[in-house]
């Protein structure tokens, strides 16, 4: 059998990087996760609130360890070698200023989605590479969810629920 693709390990390019989105998405479930609930969901969750400003106490605490955590998530050195890693280049749509805001509305859309874990510290980390690898912001959520929804073990942050 043929493989449409040599590993990185055995001299090849790996999967090709117009593939390695769809191939997160799928591999993670995101999509089956996507599909219990309504559409539009994820829009809602990760557009701003009217006023400009969450009132839910809960969030607002996330929001504000989110927003200590995403300045200091990636250097620009680190987002450029993660941008590379995965095949895309640093240019105007892939300079440093879309991935704070993109990761911060992330983070915030899966602290409404699950209240349960909110944020945890290192959260960030995680969101990150997705925020790299997945152009899309809902599905940037979706992938996110379905990784700590359904890859991570169920007690992976059930600890730091809270924090």
């Amino acid at each position: 059998d043929e493989v449409p693709f040599r590993s990185a390990a055995s001299g090849g390019a790996g999967v090709p990087q117009n593939a390695r989105e769809i191939l997160w998405l799928k591999l993670s479930r995101a999509d089956e996760l996507k599909a219990r609930y309504p559409a539009g969901y994820a829009r809602g969750l990760l557009k701003p609130p009217v006023g400009g400003v969450h009132r839910d106490p809960e969030i607002v605490k996330a929001e504000a360890e989110i927003d200590k955590d995403v300045n200091r998530t990636f250097t620009r050195e680190d987002l450029r070698d993660c941008l590379r890693a995965v095949g895309k280049r640093e240019g105007s749509n892939r300079g440093a200023e879309w991935f704070t805001p993109k990761l911060r509305r992330v983070l915030l859309a899966y602290a409404q989605h699950n209240r349960s874990v909110g944020y945890c510290q290192s959260l960030n980390y995680l969101g990150g590479i997705v925020v790299v690898v997945v152009d899309a912001e809902e599905d940037c959520f979706w992938l996110l969810s379905a990784i700590l929804e359904f890859l991570l073990p169920k007690t992976y942050y059930g600890d730091l629920s809270g924090v």
